[in-house]
């Protein structure tokens, strides 16, 4: 198990993993721009599109065995990105576009890839809405992101045992 440089700010690991998510797509030559946000869609208007939204909607863990608390754990990053098209094929084409772009970026980035394990999965569904006049379509892009998490158990640690043993 190897420490993350993330683990020191003292927020749950999955919620820097995000947070860090956050960051590296606010940051980037996007379509997006600077419009990423944390949490779930909410109602935008169409001329604020092309957006992203950033949340960690899950997150499991399994025990590594006896002593400290200490887990394997696999945590979701979940990223939505919606654009508006002036018909149903160029909303489509950009939204392959911006799945394509997000996902390289963050399968590519040296720092978010430093601070887990292994990407135990890759999950992308699209979706298209013709029904207004503005055709909006979207990608849901899941990542699971797997590290190792111990939790350090309060007071001195045990460093010497003393005491006497009867004669045999």
């Amino acid at each position: 198990m190897r420490p993350s440089p993330l683990h020191d700010d003292g927020r749950l690991f999955r919620v820097q993993l995000r947070d860090l998510c956050v960051d590296l797509l606010k940051h980037a030559s996007t379509v997006a721009e600077r419009r990423v946000f944390k949490g779930n869609p909410w109602p935008v208007s169409a001329d604020k599109l092309p957006a992203l939204w950033v949340s960690a909607p899950s997150d499991v863990g399994s025990s590594l065995g006896a002593g400290p608390p200490s887990f394997s754990r696999t945590t979701t990053i979940q990223i939505i990105g919606i654009v508006r098209g002036d018909n149903p094929a160029d909303a489509l084409e950009q939204i392959d576009h911006f799945n394509e772009t997000i996902e390289t970026l963050l399968m590519t980035d040296t720092q978010l890839m430093s601070n887990v394990e292994e990407v135990e999965g890759l999950h992308t569904h699209v979706e298209l809405n013709s029904e207004t006049k503005n055709h909006l379509a979207q990608f849901t892009l899941a990542l699971e992101l797997k590290y190792s998490e111990t939790y350090s158990l309060p007071g001195k640690p045990l460093s010497a045992l003393s005491g006497t043993f009867p004669a045999l």
